[in-house]
């Protein structure tokens, strides 16, 4: 479930530009998209705070954690309440208690921001809502949907702009697992700077883990 988490909250933050691809009916919505996009292309590197919850009635899921992401070019360092992933490029770290385990990238990997840009491209319709205010801020509200609904992970993005700032605030997206995952972002950094160290598994970082399980092939 974790890396589904980030896999859509990355899709979002970082897949914003290919979502104007495509000519949509609604100029409005398409315009905020654009300015995001714009915006989104600048940006080499970033930190967000987010609240991120998931929701699923029929399985009695809520589950509430606050996370941290930090992101160079392709690589990032993701950070919940209880877990972590680093990917420095060349491989993936799972961090959770004591346990750390080594994965490949697959090939096509979601997961990877270097690849979200090109990931998707012109695949999504897209409405605006509304424009009105939330908890003290103007903002735009939109919905995306696939175009191959059956071939997506998800049934529908509803993202709400900061028309201030121009930054995603509220992201909700429909899994069709039937999970609900709602992330609030809580501060954006944009052109961070950050050292190589953010993104490598140090192990004396992790006194409890004495070694990194290596689960790649070959």
């Amino acid at each position: 479930m974790m890396k589904k988490t980030i896999s859509y909250l990355v899709i979002v933050l970082l897949g914003i530009s290919s979502l104007v691809a495509q000519e949509g009916p609604d100029s409005k919505a398409k315009e905020y998209l654009e300015i995001l996009s714009e915006k989104s292309n600048s940006i080499k590197a970033f930190e967000i705070e987010f609240e991120s919850k998931i929701v699923n009635t029929a399985e009695d899921i809520n589950i509430v954690q606050d996370g941290n992401i930090k992101v160079k070019d392709n690589k990032y360092n993701l950070k919940f309440d209880d877990s972590q992933i680093i990917v420095d490029g060349e491989a993936m770290y799972t961090i959770s208690e004591c346990e750390a385990y080594i994965h490949d990238m697959p090939e096509e990997n979601v997961l990877n921001p270097s690849n979200l840009f090109v990931i998707d491209k012109a695949d999504f319709q897209y409405k605006m809502v509304k424009e009105t205010t939330l908890d003290g801020k103007d903002v735009a509200i939109i919905e995306l949907f696939p175009k191959d609904p059956k071939n997506a992970q998800f049934i529908s993005i509803t993202l709400t702009i900061d028309k201030n700032k121009m930054e995603p605030y509220i992201i909700k997206v429909n899994g069709r697992e039937g999970n609900v995952y709602h992330y609030k972002i809580r501060k954006f950094i944009p052109n961070a700077t950050f050292s190589d160290r953010h993104f490598k598994f140090v192990q004396s970082d992790y006194p409890c883990v004495e070694e990194a399980t290596d689960l790649r092939e070959g």
